[in-house]
């Protein structure tokens, strides 16, 4: 029975050490847009949404950098939701979004205008001493 138990310990100890390499491997590789900084804007939308399209054509015309996240990979849309519902105070459990969805500066915004996602990625450059909002 000994024998039993120390071989199991020994597989639950792999397992364990396996799945929390997995993690640390996700976060170590998407940190930039699970944890972004304030000038980091993320994109969160749908390729087949043209509205989002937009945002990502206006972005790169002015040569903003941005992390696109498609919410079609799971993971993604439930760290959208999780954006979401920091945010929505008066509606604990929204049931749609309006795409896109932009998270600048600290903040998490749906489906801002062109101008405000420009001129917050400017304010969070000017903040943090980068002046590449140009």
């Amino acid at each position: 029975m000994d024998r039993f138990l120390i071989q199991y310990l020994k597989s639950l100890a792999v397992i364990i050490v396996f799945f929390t390499a997995m993690i640390g491997t996700y976060f170590l590789i998407h940190h930039e847009r699970i944890f972004p900084s304030l000038s980091t804007l993320v994109v969160y939308g749908r390729n087949s949404c043209g509205i989002t399209q937009s945002m990502r054509s206006f972005l790169e015309q002015h040569h903003v950098p941005y992390i696109y996240a498609n919410i079609d990979n799971p993971l993604l849309n439930k760290e959208m939701w999780f954006r979401l519902h920091q945010v929505a105070a008066s509606d604990p459990d929204p049931g749609y979004a309006y795409f896109p969805v932009i998270r600048i500066n600290g903040e998490t915004l749906e489906r801002p205008d062109e101008e405000t996602v420009l001129s917050l990625y400017q304010q969070a450059n000017t903040k943090n001493g980068n002046d590449e909002s140009q």
